[in-house]
Parts: structure tokens; C-alpha cells; sequence
């Protein structure tokens, strides 16, 4: 299904509300705080399914708002068939991000007619990521270049490079090496890039600014992002936007739930075995191949994709 059609098809779902005699823009808000609540909520009831094999409770603040919307919509005796219609728009919603797209800015627009006056008109993601490419052109090279100055110093990142130096043969070992563990290392002690928009809108600038660095940088947090607006709306639609497409770590925070085991940082995990490579690197003593290896999988190896 194509943007244009999961937009129309939220749209269609949204107007099963509003022909109940419900405001546009209220019925918006409210499709904004269910999915809010149950992006955040995702988290904590992956944890608990994996421990428990059932949903967490939900928050006093979950349950306050699920409530205050419910009675909202409950006067027709009707909330089944309004918590439907927004799930389906949720749902939808999120079978939308398959492609980097504002699909949620776009609904907004059409759906809710917004305020000429107030500036309310969007930008096309075309246009965002035309000026996402000229302006963020260099966000790549200066994380590449805070890797290169990380991995330069005493850190243990030198004893994980010099592991990798004297276990890996092939290029895929390598890269699954680098992206695995060197990487979400490295990511703790570099300073993220951030991107602000002052008018964020629906966030559209943070979708295009996403889609023009590599994925991996996204999901270890190295590039966040900031905005605002005067419409309440608006932030809460880049908020959304920033959840459901993974970004400011949102991603690895549901991935790391899910998790069977807890994650170890890598220097306390595999110490011993870097100190070993190292030490007898720098004497130079041969390594066996096969004891190294072994000795690493005694450890818990830290998975981030």
C-alpha cells in the first residue's frame, strides 16, 4: 500500500468518529494521545510479556487518560466501535513507516483543515528532504570523525579493535564485528549530533533528517533530535512521529526489551578476554584463534540490532 493510500485509509477510519457527531480536531488530539500512550507504554509490556507472558498494568496516568477519553466518547453507548476506529487509525499508522514519510502531517492537513493564519502549512517531505540533504550534509562525517578520535585513545575500545584484529578472517564477521560491538561502545562516549527545528510542525524535518544519514546512526542514538511549536497539536504529532520511526533511541529501548537476557556493557563483559589480546599482541605472543573464541562466548555478547 502506498503513503497515499495508508493516508486515506487513517482518514476513512477517523471519519467513522466524527459521523458520530464528533469534532475533527478533537478526535485528532485524542487519536494522538491513545498512540502517545501506547508508544511509550510499548516498552514495559514487551518486558513484562517476556517475563510474565502478559501485559504490564498500565500507569496512573495511562489509565487517567484512557478513562477521560472513554467517557469522552460514551454518550452514545457507542466506545467499542470508537476505541476500533482509533486502533485501525494506529495501526494503519504504523504500516505507514515503511518508508520514510509524514504520513501523520499529511493526514493532519486534509483531516483537520488547520488554520491558515497560524502558518499552518506544512512542508511537503520532498521539499524537507531537499533541505534536509544541503543543510545535514556533514552530520556523517562528524560522527566518523569522533569514532576515529574515540578509538584513538587508551579506552577499551583499543583492546576491542585489536580483538578484532586477530579473530576475524572474513569481511561479514568484520562488519557484524564493528556494528555489534565496537559501535554501541564507542556510542557511549560520543556526543550526539542534534538537530533542532523551531517550528517543527508534524516533525516532517526530523523524518527527512533521518532518512538521509545511515540507520545505525540512528538507532545508537547519535543523531537526536529537538523541536517546538506554538501549536500543542503540532508537538505532539512530532513526538509521535520521532516513537514510531525509532528515533532518539526509542528504537533500542523496544529492542533491548525484548531482550531474553540483561545486556551487559561490552568492557565489563569481555575485559579479561581484551586484556589477554592485547597484552599478548603488544608482546607478541601468536594468538589461537579458537581459544580467543571460546573465551568470548563464555561472555555474554551485547546484541543491538
Amino acid at each position: 500500500m502506498t503513503q497515499p493510500q495508508h493516508k486515506k485509509q487513517i482518514i476513512k477510519y477517523l471519519e467513522r468518529i466524527t459521523s458520530q457527531g464528533y469534532d475533527h480536531r478533537s478526535a485528532f488530539q485524542d487519536f494522538l494521545d491513545l498512540s502517545i500512550a501506547t508508544m511509550q507504554a510499548l516498552p514495559s509490556h514487551f518486558s513484562s510479556i517476556k517475563k510474565t507472558k502478559q501485559f504490564a498494568e498500565d500507569t496512573p496516568e495511562t489509565k487517567e487518560l484512557f478513562e477521560t477519553i472513554k467517557d469522552r466518547y460514551s454518550r452514545h453507548n457507542n466506545w467499542e466501535y470508537i476505541f476500533e476506529a482509533f486502533s485501525l487509525s494506529f495501526f494503519e499508522l504504523i504500516e505507514s513507516t515503511w518508508d520514510y514519510q509524514d504520513t501523520l502531517g499529511d493526514v493532519f492537513m486534509e483531516f483537520c483543515n488547520p488554520n491558515p493564519h497560524t502558518g499552518q502549512f506544512f512542508t511537503p517531505f520532498n521539499v524537507a528532504k531537499m533541505m534536509a540533504q544541503i543543510q545535514l550534509e556533514s552530520i556523517e562525517s562528524q560522527i566518523h570523525q569522533q569514532i576515529k578520535k574515540e578509538a584513538a585513545t587508551k579506552d577499551p575500545l583499543l583492546g576491542a579493535a585489536v580483538m578484532a584484529s586477530m579473530i576475524i578472517k572474513t569481511k561479514e564477521e568484520a562488519e557484524k564485528h564493528f556494528f555489534d560491538f565496537i559501535l554501541p561502545l564507542a556510542s557511549k562516549h560520543l556526543k550526539p549530533v542534534t538537530v533542532c527545528d523551531p517550528t517543527c510542525g508534524s516533525g516532517v524535518m526530523f523524518i527527512a533528517a533521518a532518512s538521509c544519514v545511515p540507520n545505525w546512526m540512528l538507532q545508537l542514538g547519535l543523531v537526536q533530535f529537538y523541536g517546538m511549536d506554538i501549536d500543542m497539536t503540532c508537538v505532539k504529532m512530532a513526538k509521535l512521529n520521532v516513537m514510531i520511526y525509532g528515533l532518539n533511541g526509542f528504537g533500542i529501548k523496544c529492542a533491548l526489551s525484548l531482550s531474553e537476557k540483561e545486556l551487559a556493557t561490552l568492557p565489563q563483559a569481555h575485559q579479561h578476554a581484551y586484556a589477554k589480546a592485547q597484552a599478548d599482541y603488544q608482546a607478541g605472543i601468536p594468538i589461537d584463534r579458537e581459544q580467543v573464541m571460546e573465551e568470548i562466548n563464555n561472555f555474554e555478547q551485547l546484541q543491538m540490532f
